[in-house]
């Protein structure tokens, strides 16, 4: 009995724990309404805090549910900036006119148009841009949650996709579309080829520049046209490895569009600065395990 006891303790003060973590704070230039009444409206200078998401906007509005005051219903409020809303993580710092965080999720949806920028860590890359409808914040990870009409842009690459999942401490993107996702590499310097990749599933670590695709990829570099199963390419050493399918029994396949030759293997290495391709004898295992998506905090 005291072991249930004990048990039942624990996950009571888990919860609260977790709860407590979700209250926003907020300070204003001026303030209308009191804590004992159903909500507070904040107005000039908003600034919302909840764990390490910092919330700014002009206007702000701290409700509590049907039936509670703001102070008896802390952990279960909603608070909605407007006025045009900048929310910043870290190297993140997101903008778009209205930002609803409810703390009983520790979810923000910043509604847009959306316009995200990431700092890179390292000085000598290159900043991350992200367009999208909208963006989801979970304060209790460092997951953001990007849908509809979605651009990414690192560098010479941009990638279009209707959703991604971004990993702030990982620099590691997942995007998805319900028909492909497009990756297109501008050429760096005069003479070399743009880069154009097709895929279901896409990750990108921004920070490296290397991209992994999955789910039936075509990639096409100068005059060649490869297609696998999947494909690992390292922008910094322009190359890329297509595998195909073992447990299908279906090769990689490589089709020169100016000299109509046509190559195929277990792994097909492009090496796409010099428009040349070769097939490799060993499978290239490509490391999915450097790039695990976090679940979508929907």
């Amino acid at each position: 009995m005291k072991q249930q006891i004990l048990i039942a303790t624990t996950i009571l003060l888990t919860v609260a724990i977790a709860a407590g973590s979700r209250v926003i704070t907020m300070t204003a230039q001026k303030r209308t309404g009191s804590p004992q009444s159903v909500s507070v409206e904040y107005t000039g200078n908003v600034q919302g805090k909840v764990q390490n998401l910092s919330i700014s906007a002009p206007k702000a509005v701290l409700a509590a549910p049907t039936g509670s005051t703001v102070v008896e219903a802390e952990g279960k409020r909603t608070a909605t900036f407007s006025g045009g809303t900048v929310a910043s993580r870290g190297r993140l710092n997101a903008t778009g006119p209205t930002l609803e965080y409810k703390e009983v999720s520790g979810l923000g949806v910043l509604s847009g148009p959306v316009q995200i920028k990431i700092t890179p860590e390292d000085k000598n890359s290159d900043e991350v841009s992200i367009q999208a409808g909208k963006a989801t914040f979970d304060v209790d990870t460092n997951v953001s949650t990007s849908e509809g009409s979605i651009k990414l842009v690192n560098g010479k690459q941009t990638v279009t996709a209707n959703k991604v999942i971004y990993d702030e401490e990982k620099d590691l993107g997942c995007l998805s579309d319900s028909r492909t996702v497009t990756v297109v590499r501008e050429p760096k310097k005069a003479g070399d080829p743009r880069i154009v990749i097709t895929a279901k599933d896409l990750r990108v670590n921004t920070e490296t520049n290397i991209v992994v695709a999955l789910g039936g990829v075509r990639l096409e570099a100068g005059d060649n046209i490869t297609t696998g199963e999947a494909l690992y390419y390292d922008d910094g050493k322009e190359t890329a490895w297509v595998v195909g399918d073992v447990a299908k029994k279906l090769e990689a396949k490589n089709v020169n569009k100016k000299s109509g030759t046509t190559i195929s293997g277990g792994t097909i290495v492009n090496y796409t600065r010099k428009n040349t391709v070769t097939v490799q004898g060993s499978l290239f295992k490509i490391p999915l395990e450097k790039f695990v998506c976090p679940p979508s905090n929907k």
